[in-house]
């Protein structure tokens, strides 16, 4: 009889080790399911409130943005009004960075102009756990005057991490073969 008890006991080991395990990878990979959500929030949020204000200057309105990659969020005010027209949060528990003149800046403001343009060219970096799986890059054309976004996906995160970037930002061969354009506007 406590051979049976004992090996009963080291049954239900078993069985709670193996449910354990189970429940561990499905947080995981409920988590890591979390992180690409969040990722691709960020994205739609910074296109679409860039490309909603440029597209309103079309009636010869000017806004001006201002990007605050430490407090994660977008500002944006109606040139000649300090007043603030609507406040964008970006998700929290990624990192942004904007490159600009050799170095990363905190605060990035530019101008929507009355074509539908930037007064300002940059991409914006979106890391997640110090590493950059997307960039959301903003042209300007001269020619037909209207704004182009391209979102890019890293070909090999691994190795985007923010010294990385700045290091080779302006060398348009390397930055070409580590970003694959995903998305065009």
């Amino acid at each position: 009889m406590k051979k049976i008890k004992g090996f009963l006991l080291i049954e239900y080991l078993i069985y709670l080790i193996i449910l354990s395990i189970i429940v561990l990878l499905t947080l995981f990979k409920i988590k890591n399911t979390n992180e690409r959500i969040k990722e691709k929030e960020a994205i739609i949020k910074i296109v679409n409130i860039v490309d909603k204000y440029c597209t309103k200057s079309f009636k010869r309105e000017e806004y001006k943005f201002i990007f605050q990659t430490e407090i994660k969020s977008i500002l944006i005010y109606q040139v000649g009004n300090e007043r603030i027209i609507e406040k964008i949060r970006l998700p929290k528990i990624l990192d942004y960075k904007i490159p600009y003149d050799g170095r990363y800046v905190k605060k990035f403001i530019f101008n929507s102009t009355i074509n539908s343009n930037t007064s300002k060219a940059f991409s914006i970096y979106i890391f997640n756990k110090k590493k950059s799986k997307y960039r959301v890059s903003f042209y300007l054309f001269r020619k037909n005057k209207i704004l182009k976004i391209n979102i890019y996906k890293s070909l090999f995160p691994e190795n985007m991490n923010s010294k990385w970037i700045l290091y080779n930002y302006d060398d348009e061969k390397i930055m070409k073969e580590r970003w694959a354009k995903i998305n065009d506007y």
